[in-house]
């Protein structure tokens, strides 16, 4: 559902948080709203914005207080689309819904503070990040999906899903040999960086895109430089990597779990990058970049998985 908000520019369809133009269920036309609703919601943004570069100065992030304090999108007022403010309320409540399923875990794993304490604290570990990454969302939208937080936006449902799986019970146990284990977590890291890169990437190019006079197209998604290249280039790297693992695995035992579960990896990957080969030259960003992202979610999750499934 982010993934979905983010491509289809929908990140600011409600300019206030948690409600949704002032409302527990978004309106269906612009004149259910007060004449003024721009400035109303702008300045109500900023009032928020103040007080969270606030708290970034007394934590010690000067620079970023000061990036968000003068970044001039944070002053642009946002006009009702019906479109982006349900496709942005839907994600919201998405994100109630795993807040509720959090708290539901939280209270089962209980029963794990004495026989497995290690489990339990990885079920809070999970609850946390997604409470944070509740408070998180407000804030990107309190300031305009400055870029870095829509980032840390991203890495912190990453680690709520990361935490989560390291709290389920082993139930495929299989065996690596020290040198597939070294070359399968040297791939996971890999994978990381190269969806953070990516992240980053699309961040670049949502502020180029702020500018009236800015077309996306093959020529321009190359302007990010660096960061796009590594993407691109981390992109290979991985995908090379776990077809060598699945050659490797699948030679030995085909029928082993973790053959199965790289089988799926290489798969996902396959998707990942003909979605970000399509955007790339055709410019599609609306479906591509759901499965772009979903994807990725996909295969750092099976991948996951399989780490915490190794004996």
């Amino acid at each position: 559902m982010g993934g979905l908000v983010r491509s289809t520019g929908s990140g600011m369809g409600c300019p206030d948080w948690p409600k949704c133009f002032g409302q527990t269920i978004p309106p269906i036309d612009e004149s259910q709203l007060p004449a003024d609703y721009k400035d109303q919601f702008l300045a109500k943004r900023l009032k928020k914005a103040e007080k969270f570069t606030s708290l970034l100065n007394e934590l010690g992030f000067t620079k970023l207080a000061e990036k968000v304090k003068n970044d001039p999108n944070l002053k642009i007022a946002h006009p009702y689309n019906k479109f982006t403010a349900y496709t942005e309320w839907i994600n919201r409540l998405f994100g109630v819904l795993t807040g509720v399923l959090s708290i539901l875990c939280l209270i089962s794993a209980r029963q794990f503070i004495a026989t497995d304490r290690k489990r339990f604290w990885w079920v809070v570990s999970g609850v946390f990040w997604v409470v944070f990454n509740g408070w998180l969302g407000s804030v990107v939208v309190d300031t305009n999906l400055v870029p870095g937080i829509v980032t840390a936006h991203y890495a912190a449902a990453y680690l709520a899903m990361g935490s989560f799986i390291a709290a389920m019970p082993v139930s495929h146990p299989f065996i690596l040999t020290k040198r597939k284990f070294t070359l399968f977590i040297f791939a996971l890291l890999l994978l990381l960086i190269e969806v953070f890169t990516g992240t980053s990437t699309r961040e670049i190019l949502d502020t180029l895109q702020m500018n009236e006079n800015f077309v996306l197209s093959l020529d321009s998604v190359w302007l990010p430089g660096k960061i796009f290249n590594i993407h691109r280039l981390f992109g290979v790297l991985v995908f090379l990597i776990n077809i060598y693992l699945l050659y490797s695995v699948r030679h030995q035992n085909p029928k082993s779990n973790f053959a199965i579960a790289q089988k799926w990896v290489v798969i996902l990957f396959i998707f990942q990058i003909l979605s970000g080969t399509l955007n790339t030259l055709f410019n599609i960003p609306s479906l591509v970049n759901v499965i772009h992202i979903s994807a990725s979610a996909a295969v750092v999750g099976v991948q996951l998985w399989m780490l915490r499934n190794r004996e």
